[in-house]
Parts: structure tokens; sequence; C-alpha cells
């Protein structure tokens, strides 16, 4: 589970800004919105399930989910040749002093109900550190840090604390190295089988974010879902799917993956009617699939009068609005990490979605019955209709505000004196309160003279 997450220098971040998941002490809400876990070393944290930002368009908040799938991608799916520069890094830009400065992570987590600190900065060139530490008693222990070879420049030094159990220390090299490109933690999670440090490196592969909630971004994460998730899943939880996308009142009455189409092109089909396909129980009265490359197909029923099925026709599933295709792929991956208990991260919850069926699949999160092992949301919105007092707590609400110079600031509600759990959120935020909100000018100024 995630506690807190910072980052810095990063796009339009550029001073260190925390995230945190940690609830505050209030009672509001939390039998349905917050968690308990009972830690190793003693004591209990208090969590919250969901967490949602708001700000104006270009405030920042999208780089924010953007830091978490750099983040992320650095870890467990970047790879650099040798000689070549880390082009992973995009620091803040509107500064000579940042540029060719690290941009830097840090993510405070809990593992088997051990909580875990972990740093990582890199610049072009170079991670310049890494540290990882936890805290199996009430203490803080490292278990590793790097530093540079001082035999070879090529190289940084990976030196792991002797002292812990937990860590097989024979499957390592008396010298562990790495290259200065490559995040130890990487090695660990790719190439040595330490079940300890492995268990880390998994933690962070199964963080689901997305950061391209356009067109072409949905489709994309659509054909995840159906070539990589939906094989692995199994039938069951493609049922589950289909009845999360039936409960928000689509009008679909089932959903066909197609085995035989071209998976090869990685294309979507073209022209609607080359694909229509219309059955009478089984047998097939028209069948035109002159552009056979779609894989997935909505099917509705045709009935008479009476309410009795005449036929079935199905088309593509991409000719569905685009909220139908985002409610696809977006409840494939909020279904999957409430299975797992994992995080996801989504930029534009509401986009192209109606505010009711994005506030049913925050409730998703927010509900203990659903909900069982505790996955986590953190979504960017504009959507105002989302937060109201009956649907979050003052810490699970966030902004991100860019300031005259460019740089972005990340607040909480909680970080202002006078809010209440029975604060009118939504109201407050249209007028101002939190700020967070684009400043539009006088129209009237761009035509003048």
């Amino acid at each position: 589970m995630l506690l807190e997450f910072s980052v810095k220098n990063y796009r339009s971040i550029r001073d260190e800004q925390v995230f945190t998941m940690v609830a505050e002490a209030t009672k509001n809400k939390r039998a349905s919105n917050t968690f308990d876990i009972e830690l190793a070393a003693g004591g209990k944290v208090t969590l919250v399930r969901s967490a949602v930002m708001y700000g104006a368009n270009a405030s920042g908040k999208s780089n924010f989910i953007k830091a978490a799938l750099n983040f992320k991608t650095l870890l467990t799916g970047y790879r650099v040749l040798k000689g070549e520069e880390m082009a992973i890094h995009d620091a803040f830009g509107l500064s000579l002093e940042t540029m060719a400065a690290p941009t830097e992570y840090k993510c405070v987590f809990l593992l088997n109900n051990v909580k875990y600190s972990y740093v990582i900065a890199f610049d072009g060139v170079k991670v310049t550190k890494e540290e990882l530490n936890y805290f199996p008693k009430k203490i803080i222990k490292n278990i590793y840090k790097r530093a540079p070879d001082p035999h070879n420049g090529e190289v940084d030094l990976v030196i792991l604390n002797s002292t812990i159990p937990d860590i097989d220390y024979d499957v390592f090299p008396p010298s562990l190295k790495v290259f200065k490109t490559q995040p130890a933690l990487a090695k660990f999670g790719f190439d040595i089988p330490d079940a300890f440090l492995n268990a880390v490196f998994t933690y962070f592969a199964s963080w689901k974010v997305w950061s391209s909630n356009t067109t072409y971004g949905i489709q994309q994460l659509t054909e995840k879902v159906i070539n990589d998730m939906l094989p692995k899943k199994g039938e069951q939880f493609f049922k589950k799917l289909i009845k999360l996308i039936k409960a928000c009142d689509t009008r679909i009455d089932e959903i066909e993956v197609n085995g035989d189409a071209d998976t090869e092109s990685g294309r979507f089909g073209t022209g609607f009617k080359n694909h229509l396909v219309i059955k009478e129980g089984s047998q097939i009265l028209h069948y035109d699939m002159s552009h056979h490359t779609e894989k997935l197909y909505s099917v509705y029923n045709v009935r008479d009068k009476k309410g009795e099925i005449l036929y079935s026709v199905s088309w593509p599933f991409r000719e569905e609005s685009s909220g139908t295709n985002v409610l696809f792929a977006l409840g494939a991956y909020i279904l999957n990490a409430i299975e797992e208990g994992s995080i996801v991260f989504f930029d534009e919850l509401d986009n192209s979605l109606h505010p009711k069926v994005a506030r049913f699949l925050v409730s998703l999160f927010n509900n203990s019955t659903i909900n069982k092992k505790n996955a986590q949301l953190v979504f960017t919105t504009h959507e105002a209709n989302l937060i109201d007092r009956d649907m979050f707590r003052s810490d699970q609400i966030w902004f991100a505000s860019k300031q005259p110079d460019g740089a972005t600031e990340i607040y909480s509600a909680q970080d202002f004196e006078d809010i209440r759990e029975d604060s009118p959120f939504d109201k407050w935020y249209l007028a101002g309160k939190f700020g967070a909100l684009p400043e539009i000018q006088d129209i009237e100024a761009i035509f003048s003279e």
C-alpha cells in the first residue's frame, strides 16, 4: 500500500512535492473511505482508499500522474545501452539550474505490514542516488545503498547490509556492481532471484499508471487489456468486466472477443458496415468481415414488442461512444487492481465519462465489501461534482496550482485551517476557496485593437 510519494525536478514540478495517502484523525467516513493496517513493528497506520487531484489546465496535475509513470518505467521497463544518455530524464525546463539537475523520487510504502522507504535520483547520464530502507522494528534500517566504484568509472557498487536475515546472500556476488544508468532495484527484479528484494521490485511493477487519456491512448489501453490482461485473468474476470459495463447503463447485452482477428497488424479495422454481424440464435444471418482486423465486439439483442429476442446484432466495440470505450479500458484496470490489492493512477477520470459513472468507479474503491484487499486509486479530474462531502473526506482531496514562475505546487484540502468535514467542498472549490482554478481573462481584450 502507498503511504507517500514525493517528486522533485520533473517537468513542471521543480521543488519537492509530497503526496500522502495517510489518513488524518477525523472519524468521517472511516468505515468506507479508509482502512487500518497493523504494522509488524507495532502500532497501526490508517490509509485512505482513494484520492483526487484538481487543478486548472496546465497546472501540473497531469505531470504528477506522469511522474508516477516515469518512476515506474525507470524501475521496471527502462533500458539504456552503453554510451547512451538517460532520455527518461525530463527536468524542470524554466531554469538553467534545474535542467541538468537530477530528478528525485521518494516512495514510502507497506509490504507485508512492514514500512519501506525507497529513494532514487537520476540526471541525463546516470543514477546519482539510490537507497532502500525499512522499519522491521520501530527504527529505520538500511537495506542497501549505491556508491561510485573507485576502480571503474562505468559502474556503481551496491552496498548491502549484511545483518538483514531475510536476504539470501548466497545468490549475490562478493561485489555487486550495476551500470550507472541502471537502478539496482531493477537488477534485483530481473537478474538476482532473492525473494526479499524481488518483492520490493514486484510491488512497484504492480502499479497501474495511465497518463494518456486521449482517443489514441484509450485505444492503446484497450489493446493492452485484450491482448495481455484478459488472456491472463480468464473468463470469470471478463464476465465481471461485462457486468461492470452493463451496470453503467450502456444498454450493451454482451461483449465478445474474436479470437480469429488479425493481431499481428495491431490495427483497428475501418468501416462499420464491413464488420456488421447479425445472428439468430446460433445461425448467422449476415456476416461481412472483409476487413477482419477487429478483436472486440458489442452485442445487442433485437426484441419484438413482447420483449422476446428475435436476433442479435454485433459490431466493433470501437464504434461505441468514447465514454464506453474509456469504461471498458479503465474498468478492466480497476477490477484488476481490486482483485490484486494494488494501486491505480489515472489522469482525467472524467474524460468522456458521465459524472455518475465516474462516481460509481470511485465508489468501488470506497467500499470495504468490494475492495477487500485495500486497493488504492489516485486520479485527476475537472469534475467538481465529485468532491462533495458525501463522496470524499478532506484528506482525500488534493490540488495542483502553477506558480508565477511556472513551477507546480501540490497541496491538500487539509492545509486549510477552517476546513471541516461538513464543508461544501465542491462549492468552495468553484468559488476559489482552494485556488487551483483557471484565471480567465476578459474576452473583449482578445479582440480589442
